[in-house]
């Protein structure tokens, strides 16, 4: 069993979830003799070729140390035909079988052995074009009739249509109809933040979720900011929210748990709690990407830290405050103590301090070259200066004075160009300049001229491109 791999997948989070198809099939491969470590999986469609445990499974294949691959079935591998051809090719090229728990396998080194495989990528991209024909006309039929797929928290689905959810929530002597609007009333009146709100309820009726999808309130302000934006809490039905092609609403199909006046309300203060669309060192840090510890070599991130009132953008290593699942790698959390304001003037004197080299780097001032024009010009005065007659002085004096014009204004165009070049020099050397440039002007300009800054326990060191 050494030189065998494992691998199955599943198409959907709900066929993870609640049909167990996965696990099954991961017991399975257990129960053939594989160890975990050489056991790969999925949950994603068998029509993609990005799917991570797919592709380290050919990666390991490449090695050549690994002769067999063991698969449930033929379409748990893939359902693309044209996938199916590049990994064959990269099993034939090393020899590898392919043996399914389900019965059978292919010798690829067979012309027999060939034709089958073909056979069934044919069938499981044929059953995957099926499945999702079935689909979409299921879905087709389901809004022709103003259906909806699920209930949110606070409805119930009675039938096909949604009504207000009056049964009870948990343990308390609330319903679920009642904790809905608490959370509605919490947001716009008490909190008026999505965090807040969410850390309000949670620690009222604690951070076990019901299991059933959809059936309790939002426990993370990202859900929160999608129920709240919810049409069917307006009394509506929509589908295909986030495609704006596609998106269809349908009108006053239940009762509201919303309504007209506090959608209003709910959507300005959505609007206000902006720091949830980007990150905050996209928001404040013009030198977001720029910013590295020189201990580790992580990336800085910007924060917003400090006491209500009186909120400061600092930079911290990302590798001294790794994200949940992340490994520390960094020692240097000092570096949280430098503020992004003092890090981006730093920057602002390093360039004015290379106005000069930054002017020159930006216009640079061509070699003016005498048009063919001239030159002809020049030639036709030549000869005619030869042959030396009086009558044609007049002739010589004109052609004289329009070279002389073309050559003012070859010196004026090569003169303009010293003289922007002198104008961003003295520009570039005042710190308003970059200091009064609005954030995305900042941005142009700094990853333009700065090709680095190390944070080095509060220090800096600064490089630029110029």
């Amino acid at each position: 069993m050494d030189n065998c791999l494992g691998y199955c997948r599943v198409s959907t989070q709900r066929q993870f979830c609640e049909g167990h198809s996965l696990e099954r099939y991961i017991n399975d491969l257990r129960k053939y003799g594989l160890p975990d470590e050489r056991i790969f999986w999925d949950i994603e469609s068998g029509a993609s070729d990005k799917r991570k445990g797919y592709n380290k499974v050919l990666e390991l294949i490449r090695t050549g140390k690994y002769k067999k691959l063991i698969v449930p079935c033929f379409d748990r591998f893939t359902r693309n035909p044209l996938h199916w051809e590049v990994a064959r090719e990269e099993f034939q090229q090393y020899s590898v079988k392919v043996e399914f728990l389900d019965g059978g396998g292919l010798d690829l080194e067979t012309p027999e052995g060939l034709f089958t495989s073909r056979i069934l990528a044919a069938v499981a991209a044929q059953v995957r074009d099926r499945n999702r024909y079935n689909s979409l006309q299921g879905h087709k039929f389901f809004r022709s009739q103003n259906k909806i797929y699920t209930a949110p928290f606070g409805y119930k689905k009675q039938g096909e249509h949604l009504v207000l959810n009056h049964d009870k929530y948990k343990s308390t002597n609330k319903s679920y109809y009642e904790v809905a609007r608490e959370v509605i009333e919490t947001f716009l009146y008490v909190e008026k933040t999505l965090s807040g709100t969410v850390r309000r309820l949670v620690a009222k009726y604690g951070d076990r979720k019901v299991k059933t999808k959809h059936a309790d309130f939002p426990h993370d302000y990202t859900a929160l900011d999608y129920w709240l934006r919810n049409e069917v809490l307006r009394g509506h039905i929509i589908y295909f929210p986030k495609q704006e092609d596609k998106r269809t609403l349908v009108l006053n199909q239940h009762p509201a748990l919303v309504s007209p006046e506090e959608s209003k309300d709910i959507h300005i203060l959505l609007k206000q709690n902006t720091k949830l669309k980007t990150r905050p060192d996209e928001v404040s840090n013009p030198l977001a990407g720029l910013c590295f510890c020189s201990g580790c070599g992580s990336g800085m991130r910007a924060k917003r830290c400090g006491q209500k009132g009186s909120y400061k953008n600092y930079l911290y290593c990302k590798g001294a405050y790794p994200i949940s699942g992340k490994p520390k790698v960094c020692n240097r959390r000092s570096s949280y103590s430098l503020e992004i304001i003092d890090v981006v003037e730093a920057v602002i004197s390093a360039l004015c301090d290379r106005a000069e080299k930054i002017a020159q780097w930006a216009i640079q001032p061509e070699v003016v070259e005498e048009t063919v024009e001239i030159t002809e010009i020049r030639n036709q005065i030549t000869k005619l200066e030869v042959i030396d007659d009086p009558e044609l002085d007049e002739v010589i004096e004109r052609k004289k004075a329009k070279l002389s014009e073309m050559l003012s204004k070859l010196r004026y165009e090569s003169d303009d160009l010293v003289r922007r070049q002198e104008r961003l020099k003295t520009l570039a050397s005042e710190s308003r300049f970059w200091r009064f440039a609005t954030l995305e002007q900042q941005k142009v300009l700094f990853t333009e001229f700065v090709e680095k800054v190390e944070c080095d326990c509060g220090k800096l060191s600064i490089k630029l491109r110029v």
